[in-house]
């Protein structure tokens, strides 16, 4: 006889929280994603962990686009401030965009900060255990108390999302391939190649395929 597998129950709080802190993570408001994870991080884990159980993460060479002013740069290692979930994608295009300082998503971090420089990170070694949230899992989330049930990311009315705000966030799960990870263990390992040498299709050809 077959043994039933146990089923995870979550609360109606913890499955806001974690729905909470994707989104505002894939909005880009890091502010509201950092302190959410900060105060709430176990409960995010938790139910990553479920979602990596449940659709387990390909281990495929991951990338992340990059602007840096040359001395944060230090042997092929960008410093930050503090240890935060990093954004990854499996498309090195879309980290192309996000390293191009003409692309229509990064112009006004090279106007705020001209010194900044563009940078593609290839982040390899990584463990799925390292995974918070991939674009592969929208429409598993599991939905309050019924984790043998599905939820799509933008079904949840998360306060301070708005309807085009979750136009957004469905825009960029169908096109930037994005993976939510842990801060940086130091048994991942990582290059980082300036955008002048990592072979990055034109501007205008990045902005036609993800510019909004």
């Amino acid at each position: 006889m077959k043994k039933p597998k146990n089923k995870i129950r979550f609360s109606e709080d913890e499955v806001f929280t974690y729905a909470a802190f994707v989104q505002y993570f894939v909005l880009g408001r890091m502010n509201v994603s950092d302190r959410l994870y900060q105060q709430k991080g176990a409960v995010i884990e938790r139910v990553a962990a479920f979602l990596r159980d449940r659709s387990p993460p390909k281990r495929t060479p991951l990338y992340r686009g990059w602007m840096a002013e040359p001395e944060k740069v230090v042997q092929g290692q960008i410093l930050t401030e503090h240890q935060i979930p990093l954004s990854f994608t499996r498309d090195r295009d879309v980290a192309c965009f996000f390293a191009d300082p003409k692309s229509m998503i990064s112009d006004f971090i090279a106007q705020m900060r001209p010194r900044a420089r563009g940078y593609v990170m290839t982040l390899t070694g990584w463990s799925p255990s390292d995974v918070l949230w991939s674009y592969e899992w929208d429409g598993k989330i599991p939905s309050n108390f019924h984790t043998d049930l599905g939820m799509d990311l933008t079904a949840f009315g998360i306060g301070g999302i708005s309807s085009q705000d979750n136009r957004a966030i469905g825009s960029n799960l169908n096109t930037q391939k994005e993976l939510i990870m842990k801060p940086l263990s130091s048994a991942a390992k990582t290059t980082l190649v300036p955008l002048a040498d990592a072979g990055c299709p034109p501007t205008r050809d990045l902005n036609a395929r993800f510019g909004f």
